[in-house]
């Protein structure tokens, strides 16, 4: 069966094709060359890149499974995703040949997947859940991460700019690829910028006087970026509910950039104080001819944001993961939870197909019943078979992510749990490790010698090193998802046998936070009484929070691993004087890095702990830190 979809891909598939860029596929002469269309997207080529195992001459499919990590480490995964590899290949057979694969092949194929390859590999059947952000779950992610996240160190800029950009991918369906920058797509500078925005002052005739409204313009579509016609989507004021309000969080970051016209709006009063003429309608407000082609959302690198770099995907899907973890949801909470949200906001009678199609960015109607249709029912058939009135209220809050959520879940693991210690495999690498650094460290007295003289055993070692790390933070990873599904398991069973025996519901309720900021302090008064607070100063506020670099940790006492040498230098910023070490070996480089004059001076020196002691020189200093303060400096 597989040779002849080999020989099918051989004597057809690649030969009609209209570019002369190929890469060959397979290993062992057994191989074939595929050649990749012009119009094959640059995703799909990287995708088919790092795939490129797949396509071997034997079965494809039982090669990629045999060869998964998820099954060396002894997982199951799904059947669905070996269904995607041959999708995979089907696609780009039908963009180089335009000519679709034969339908008895495909099934064939599918038949194979569905039934050897099922039962050998014990393959998940199940559907994977696929929660929807509701109104209420986007209350809640947004207002943890207003009011209860302190732990967080990111800089100011990301407690605005990440509540903005799940705004936009709730309210406008858009993925995120066409906003801030794809994996497949780095170093290109596909983001939305300044100039993809476009803000107004609008007459509103509704409720009287003036509102400010937003254009934000899409131009990088999924399939055919910067080729389709761009879609612009509608943004406006919320002052009733600020925390809903995506104009706050825009604004916040232009007057942090400094984005307005020369001349022009400086400060948040100027914006507020402005007037439409009465022959007009609107009033269109410009930026800055050099700050058209910055990003709007950029990435921390260390305490301060970059001014051109623009925020990358794995960014976005930390930030998510992290703040859904925090705020109690079983569910992993990801940008296409977001969108699925708003896919369920569109999928209502008023909402033709074509309109529909255009919010979400789909080509044909039928992906969206394939992929965004939810599972459950949205229609109350009781009362329609009843002729009674419909509960639409019950049939919406029973499918909510909130439903199962409960702030009290674990977000940690216990320190004193020692379930790595229970895998042999990490047992075996660390065993593996540690003879290799004795053999190095016997034989050339440290690490660093060892790098000069074997290289080769050294990067054996550096390779050891990182599987441990990758192996630890797998089974960390695994132990923590274990832990609380077991937990949101359990806490319900627990809750009902505490009523019954005659004990009060449980109740919750979030700490105080303590900001370190008193700007948090602030704008979380603004939002709390949004009647009392001028719109104009929480904006002023939010820009300035915008500015905010992360707070400096600093100790109330001194860490195990400080350097003694800094911590008299009174001259130094806190952070640097009371700055705690890793372990001694990074301690140990910084000494011989930044204090080497005082280890190797010839002249009588001073002790760093301000000993009362005159040491000869810096062998003696060496010493004296070794036996009185524990802190050697030998390599």
């Amino acid at each position: 069966m597989w040779n002849v979809v080999a020989i099918g891909l051989s004597k057809r598939a690649w030969q009609r094709v209209r570019s002369k860029e190929s890469k060959t596929f397979g290993g062992g002469g057994a191989g074939f060359t595929m050649t990749y269309s012009a119009s094959v997207s640059t995703a799909l080529l990287t995708s088919l890149s790092s795939s490129q195992v797949l396509w071997r001459s034997n079965c494809t499919l039982v090669y990629r499974l045999t060869h998964s990590r998820s099954i060396k480490n002894k997982r199951r995964i799904h059947r669905s995703t070996v269904q995607s590899y041959y999708k995979t290949l089907q696609m780009v057979y039908l963009l180089d040949t335009q000519v679709a694969l034969p339908r008895l092949t495909n099934d064939v194929v599918n038949q194979y997947i569905m039934g050897h390859l099922t039962n050998r590999y014990d393959l998940i059947m199940e559907n994977k859940d696929k929660p929807t952000c509701s109104v209420t779950d986007l209350f809640n992610l947004l207002h943890f991460h207003s009011y209860q996240d302190v732990n967080s160190r990111c800089h100011g800029r990301n407690r605005i700019q990440l509540p903005f950009l799940m705004q936009l991918i709730a309210y406008t369906s858009t993925r995120p690829g066409s906003i801030i920058e794809a994996n497949c797509y780095k170093g290109r500078a596909q983001v939305l910028k300044y100039k993809d925005m476009s803000l107004s002052l609008l007459r509103n005739h509704l409720e009287g006087g003036n509102i400010l409204v937003l254009e934000v313009t899409t131009t990088f579509l999924k399939g055919k970026r910067n080729k389709r016609e761009p879609v612009t989507y509608i943004l406006y004021e919320r002052r009733d509910h600020p925390i809903f309000c995506p104009i706050m969080n825009f604004l916040a970051l232009a007057f942090a950039d400094n984005a307005f016209m020369e001349g022009g709006i400086r400060k948040p009063e100027d914006l507020y104080s402005l007037e439409i003429p009465s022959f007009k309608e609107a009033l269109s407000i410009q930026w800055k001819t050099e700050i058209r082609e910055t990003p709007i959302f950029r990435r921390q690198i260390g305490d301060r944001i970059c001014a051109d770099t623009p925020l990358g995907f794995a960014d976005l899907s930390y930030s998510l993961k992290r703040l859904g973890l925090l705020s109690g949801y079983p569910q992993l909470v990801t940008s296409c939870v977001l969108r699925r949200g708003a896919a369920a906001a569109v999928d209502r009678q008023e909402i033709t197909e074509v309109q529909r199609n255009q919010i979400m960015g789909h080509a044909r109607a039928d992906v969206f019943r394939r992929h965004y249709l939810s599972q459950r029912v949205k229609v109350d058939t009781q009362s329609g078979y009843l002729g009674a009135v419909s509960r639409d209220d019950i049939i919406k809050n029973i499918g909510l992510m909130s439903a199962k959520r409960d702030p009290r879940a674990p977000t940690k693991l216990d320190p004193g749990d020692d379930f790595l210690q229970e895998c042999p495999a990490l047992t075996r690498l660390t065993h593996n490790r540690d003879q290799l650094v004795t053999s190095l460290r016997s034989k050339y007295g440290t690490l660093t010698s060892a790098k000069n003289s074997e290289p080769y055993l050294y990067d054996e070692y550096i390779r050891l090193r990182k599987q441990i790390c990758a192996r630890k933070k797998a089974l960390t990873r695994a132990k923590l998802e274990k832990t609380r599904k077991e937990w949101f398991e359990r806490v319900d069973s627990k809750e009902i046998k505490q009523q019954l025996g005659g004990e009060l519901p449980s109740t919750f309720t979030y700490p105080t936070p303590h900001f370190n900021c008193p700007l948090r302090s602030r704008i979380a008064q603004y939002f709390n009484c949004p009647e009392d607070a001028s719109w104009a100063d929480t904006v002023q506020a939010l820009s300035h929070l915008c500015l905010q670099k992360p707070p400096t940790h600093t100790k109330n006492g001194m860490g195990e691993n400080y350097c003694p040498f800094c911590f008299g230098d009174k001259d130094l910023q806190p952070q640097d004087r009371f700055h705690s070490f890793f372990t001694t070996g990074t301690l140990r480089q910084h000494i011989h890095r930044k204090h080497a004059a005082p280890t190797t001076s010839v002249t009588p020196v001073a002790c760093p702990f301000e000993c009362p002691l005159q040491l000869d020189n810096g062998e003696h200093l060496k010493c004296h830190l070794a036996i009185e303060h524990e802190l050697r400096l030998y390599n």
